[in-house]
């Protein structure tokens, strides 16, 4: 999310894989859905870092201006435990679905551009649930969140019913496929709808 234009109102960009284009049209169709009122969007494709190209999503409404005072304090991204109580369950299934892995052990991991409080604040809310995990570090930076496989299997049990039916192949107890690529978003879907309406 960026401020853009001479009014420097709040968009929202979403960028997925053409390979997942359903779950973007579902993204941009909940976004509109819960919405009050007005709302402007954008879609184009863009070139990838792969074999498939892009698709990206640009939208903006009045509500994102609370989002993004959530979202972007002092206009930098960080996830709290404020925008983690809000959005809770729904905000978990968008973090995994982003930078979820399992991996050959059945173990789960979820990475992402985070600081070291925003891995705590994750970590913090997936413990509320009664789900054990830990934060990884390297020697100098934080890597992600790990799950044992008994903790994955509850994990997995807790967001299944919150993610949509394209998406449900990212909590199969495999290896995760190869070449996917990044995905680059915002947790949105009804996430976006509880941090548009819980403010």
């Amino acid at each position: 999310m960026s401020l853009r234009g001479s009014k420097r109102r709040p968009w929202l960009e979403i960028v997925r894989p053409e390979t997942e284009r359903t779950y973007l049209s579902y993204q941009l169709f909940a976004l509109r859905r819960f919405h009050d009122g007005p709302t402007d969007d954008v879609r184009d494709t863009i070139g990838g870092d792969s074999f498939y190209d892009d698709e990206r999503i640009r939208f903006q409404g009045t509500g994102l201006e609370a989002a993004y005072s959530l979202l972007y304090p002092r206009d930098r991204k960080q996830i709290t435990s404020q925008v983690m109580d809000i959005t809770d369950i729904q905000g978990l299934t968008a973090l995994w679905i982003d930078g979820g892995h399992i991996d050959l052990k059945r173990a789960g991991v979820i990475k992402g551009r985070f600081s070291q409080d925003e891995y705590e604040a994750i970590a913090e809310c997936i413990s509320r649930h009664g789900i054990d995990n830990k934060v990884k570090r390297s020697s100098k930076y934080f890597t992600g969140i790990a799950l044992k496989p008994e903790s994955m299997e509850a994990f997995a049990r807790l967001i299944r019913p919150y993610a949509h039916f394209s998406m449900k192949a990212k909590l199969q107890l495999r290896k995760s496929p190869q070449g996917s690529g990044q995905t680059r978003s915002q947790p949105t879907d009804r996430a976006a709808n509880m941090l548009l309406r819980g403010v």
